[in-house]
C-alpha cells in the first residue's frame, strides 16, 4: 500500500483503512496460530520497562528538537485545517494500531518459531520504516528506520503494547503538530 501511495496509484487516505484492515486480518492470524499474549503486548507491565520507554521518548524529543529534523519532516501534515482530527486519530488508533503491526505480530511470529531476535528487530524496523517512504523525506525514513530498531529491541525486552504505543504517539505529535511543539520546547527545552 506504501508503494501505492508512494507512486500516486491511490491516494493517502487510503493508508488508514489499509492499516486497520491489515490489523483485523493479523489479529485472526494471532488467533488462528495462537500466539502467545505476552508477545503481542498484552502482557503485564513493568516498572523497569516504563523507565525504559521513558527514557527512549525524552531522548526522542531531545534529538528531534536539537537536530531540528522536526523542520524537514511532515511539513505537509503541519498545514491541515483538519489536524486537530488527525491529532485525535493518530493518537487513539494509528500510533496503537502500527506498533501491533509492526512490532508485537513480528516479535509473536519470530519467538513462536524460535527465529534469532536479531532479525526481529530489524524486519520490525525495516518494515517500520518502509511504511513510511510514501512521507518521500529521507530524514523521515532515516528517523522511522532508527526508531524502529530502538523500539523493536525495546518492545523485545519489554513487550509492552500500550508503553510502545505512548511513545511512538507523543514523538509523532512532536514531530508533526508545530503548535504543540512550540509551547513544548518554550517551557520544556530551551
Amino acid at each position: 500500500m506504501t508503494l501505492l501511495i508512494y507512486f500516486g496509484v491511490v491516494s493517502q487516505r487510503l493508508r488508514y483503512p489499509f492499516l486497520g484492515t491489515l490489523f483485523f486480518f493479523i489479529l485472526i492470524l494471532s488467533k488462528h496460530y495462537q500466539l502467545d499474549l505476552d508477545y503481542l503486548g498484552f502482557g503485564k507491565s513493568s516498572l523497569a520497562g516504563l523507565q525504559v520507554y521513558i527514557i527512549v521518548t525524552i531522548a526522542g524529543i531531545l534529538f528531534i528538537h536539537k537536530s531540528g529534523i522536526r523542520d524537514d519532516i511532515g511539513k505537509e501534515y503541519r498545514n491541515k485545517q483538519n489536524q486537530i482530527n488527525s491529532l485525535i486519530f493518530y493518537t487513539l488508533a494509528s500510533s496503537p494500531i502500527q506498533e501491533f503491526v509492526f512490532r508485537a505480530f513480528p516479535l509473536a511470529v519470530f519467538m513462536k518459531f524460535g527465529w534469532w531476535p536479531v532479525w526481529y528487530v530489524l524486519f520490525s524496523a525495516t518494515a517500520f520504516s518502509l511504511a513510511h517512504v510514501f512521507i518521500r523525506d529521507r530524514y523521515t525514513r532515516i528517523l522511522t528506520f532508527g526508531m524502529g530498531l530502538i523500539w523493536a529491541y525495546c518492545f523485545y525486552l519489554f513487550p509492552d503494547l500500550l508503553l510502545v504505543s505512548i511513545s511512538h504517539t507523543v514523538m509523532g505529535v512532536m514531530l508533526y503538530n508545530s503548535n504543540l511543539w512550540t509551547f513544548n520546547s518554550k517551557i520544556f527545552l530551551d
